[in-house]
């Protein structure tokens, strides 16, 4: 499992060494629970620097990430960094996108309960496993973190049930939330 929060800035980089470029966020369909791209600033001053317009968006789309790690994700040809204009699904997904540490998590009343902080996704599939949220007014420990299946993506904004939604205030043990019925994850 990795963090959304670990992979911005990771190296995006071919097998021997080649340094493309740096990534600068993640395009996901929240409805689908599921990371589609990687958004990638392009070395400039490299080897790819022609292929590219500079005002063009660059993404490596998911499924062309050969290996993925905290502070490194691998691409076997450089022709995997595409323009997102020639990926009208992930162009429109992004253009839609919730922005993290933005983007507010609601109850079914359309009362905010907190802010989308990061996301925790499966390296290999890109299947989203649980969101990370800054619970508005919980101090000292204003980390939640819910499993995929308790957030829904309801016309682009994400939101609980009314259930969960009361159980916001209720801290476990500094860093971790627990909710039942759900999963307890504690913060990484």
């Amino acid at each position: 499992m990795l963090s959304s929060q670990n992979m911005i800035g990771s190296l995006v980089v071919r097998p021997n060494g080649e340094l493309l470029g740096v990534v600068t966020d993640l395009v996901v369909e929240y409805q689908a629970r599921r990371v589609l791209a990687l958004r990638v600033d392009i070395c400039r001053a490299g080897s790819c620097e022609a292929d590219f317009p500079l005002d063009e968006m660059v993404v490596v789309p998911f499924e062309a990430v050969y290996d993925l790690q905290p502070k490194f994700v691998v691409i076997t040809n450089r022709d995997d960094l595409v323009c997102m204009s020639k990926l009208p699904l992930v162009q429109a997904t992004c253009a839609q996108s919730l922005t993290l540490g933005q983007a507010p998590l609601y109850d079914q009343q359309g009362g905010v309960l907190g802010r989308l902080e990061g996301l925790r996704f499966d390296a290999d599939s890109g299947e989203l496993l649980a969101f990370e949220m800054n619970a508005q007014g919980a101090e000292p420990c204003g980390r939640v973190v819910l499993s995929a299946a308790q957030v829904q993506c309801v016309e682009g904004a994400l939101t609980v049930s009314p259930a969960l939604a009361s159980l916001f205030a209720e801290v476990v043990a500094p860093g971790e939330r627990r909710f039942p019925g759900g999963t307890a994850l504690p913060l990484a």
